[in-house]
């Protein structure tokens, strides 16, 4: 949260940076109606708000004017958001929490969850989805169960007794394993290697990406050849060209069902959102 902190945003200010942040992603830039809208509070409080920003150089900001993000505001931006959508996706992915009420519980802890903390969700979240024996449910008002009926509790002995019986057939597949060229949106996939000469190896470095991080394929530009990703969190895009030097598979862990299901409710709250704006 060091970034965040830097600039001493108290809670609410954090909000006016998200709300500027999705306003502009839609319209390119944001003006005081749009957030006054979206935030449903009164013009002179996102006046005071806009002022205080802009004193801090996290917004461009002037009265009658469009608002921008500046370069400091978009980083900002950037890991508010994140921390956002990793306790979101927490909550859908791990727990089958409502998408709605994710979301909203989301809203009110990203102001005070540790960069430590985040990053814990996000490996939890891998390792729920990448697990080999792939046979635990949530059961409502339960809790975790393992399909396992032999399991033992030891889940070290579950998961060495797994890979033995699928060794064989792992080595044929990673001859076959593809490009992320090659998948299509909504994929959720498996780092497994980039290519030494490819750019986004440095950029998977700065962001903590290490192999075996999880990869969703968020949209795909037939006509620009670019791949918007997710990734530790964090929004990437690359070109398809580069796609190609990286190699995955599909995650295996997740219960294909509730994969599907939480990501159509997630569709529907994202369509819901881009209209509003």
């Amino acid at each position: 949260m060091q970034a965040i902190f830097q600039y001493e945003l108290t809670a609410s200010l954090q909000n006016y940076v998200e709300a500027i942040y999705w306003i502009s992603n839609s319209k390119k830039a944001a003006r005081a109606k749009d957030i006054s809208e979206r935030m449903e509070v009164g013009k002179s409080s996102v006046t005071a708000a806009l002022q205080t920003l802009s004193e801090k150089g996290i917004v461009n900001y002037a009265p009658y004017d469009v608002i921008t993000l500046t370069e400091a505001g978009l980083a900002v931006a950037r890991k508010l958001v994140r921390r956002h959508e990793v306790i979101r996706d927490f909550f859908v992915r791990v727990l089958s929490v409502d998408s709605e009420e994710a979301d909203a519980a989301a809203g009110a802890m990203e102001h005070s969850v540790t960069d430590t903390i985040l990053d814990r969700l996000i490996a939890f979240i891998e390792f729920v989805e990448r697990c080999p024996q792939s046979g635990t449910a949530w059961i409502k008002d339960f809790g975790y169960h393992c399909d396992n009926d032999a399991c033992s509790g030891d889940c070290d002995l579950c998961l060495a007794d797994k890979d033995a019986q699928t060794t064989e057939q792992g080595n044929e597949a990673a001859q076959l394993r593809p490009s992320l060229a090659r998948y299509g949106v909504g994929d959720r996939l498996v780092l497994i290697k980039v290519d030494d000469d490819s750019p986004m190896k440095e950029r998977f470095r700065q962001i903590g990406a290490q192999l075996g991080a999880v990869i969703e394929i968020e949209h795909i530009d037939n006509d620009m050849r670019t791949m918007q990703i997710k990734l530790k969190g964090y929004h990437e895009q690359l070109a398809i060209e580069e796609a190609g030097k990286v190699l995955v598979q599909p995650v295996q862990g997740l219960v294909a069902a509730r994969i599907q299901a939480n990501d159509e409710i997630n569709n529907k709250d994202e369509a819901t959102r881009n209209e509003s704006m």
